[in-house]
């Protein structure tokens, strides 16, 4: 009777065709369960996403980005249809109009702060003025100097007067272009919100509350301007 030695290479020879289609069977079976459980996963996923949506959307969500775009606005009805707003997306790089001068060494004086109970200093904005030559000197009264000042601005606040009555607002924003959007409009917005404060701080200082009163209006109907803006800026 003959024997197969352990170390016989031709036992192992008969063993390996074996071992390895039952490897093969295993690793097909693992690969077909797994292939199963992501088919199955994705359509109870796309079945209850389906079935989000339309209860979102019964609810009046929106859940895709080009939803949130506000309509198109005709210019008659456009608070942004101004060249004041429009000339800013025309530009790459555009030059904010309602800027005051940026010259080295000379600080911007603080606005006023609720939260410290602080008001408007207008003596120190007839200094700032007169420094960054928008005054040629200080006069005897701050809030007409500063009212004087801010003439320069004059053309720009003629336009946001006449748009004030126009009802709705779209800005030109380019939407497609997601994040990467410009919004070069806010930073205007944000000056003109700066000065409506000083003109409105001037005009009660002298007293004048309806003159005041209209650059409160004028101020709050640029910040309302920015109701339909999808964006969280």
């Amino acid at each position: 009777m003959s024997s197969i030695s352990p170390t016989d290479p031709t036992a192992h020879a008969g063993r390996w065709p074996v071992f390895m289609s039952r490897s093969a069977f295993v690793f097909a079976a693992l690969l077909t369960l797994i292939v199963a459980f992501y088919v199955v996963e994705k359509v109870r996923g796309n079945a209850t996403w389906k079935k989000y949506q339309t209860e979102a959307r019964a609810r009046g969500a929106k859940l895709t980005m080009a939803e949130y775009v506000p309509p198109p606005v005709a210019d008659e009805r456009n608070y942004a249809a101004i060249p004041l707003f429009q000339d800013m997306f025309k530009n790459p790089t555009p030059a904010n109009p309602l800027a005051w001068p940026q010259i080295s060494g000379i600080k911007q004086p603080p606005f006023d702060s609720v939260a410290k109970g602080e008001r408007i200093d207008l003596a120190a904005w007839q200094k700032f003025f007169v420094e960054v030559k928008m005054l040629p000197a200080a006069g005897e009264s701050a809030p007409r100097d500063v009212l004087q000042a801010l003439e320069k601005y004059a053309p720009q606040f003629e336009q946001l007067r006449l748009a004030g009555a126009r009802p709705e607002c779209r800005f030109p924003v380019r939407y497609e272009d997601g994040a990467a959007a410009a919004l070069p409009h806010l930073q205007l917005i944000q000056s003109g919100a700066r000065l409506y404060a000083l003109r409105l701080a001037a005009h009660l200082a002298l007293g004048d509350s309806p003159a005041a009163y209209e650059e409160f209006r004028s101020g709050f109907r640029l910040y309302t301007a920015l109701e339909k803006e999808p964006t969280l800026i």
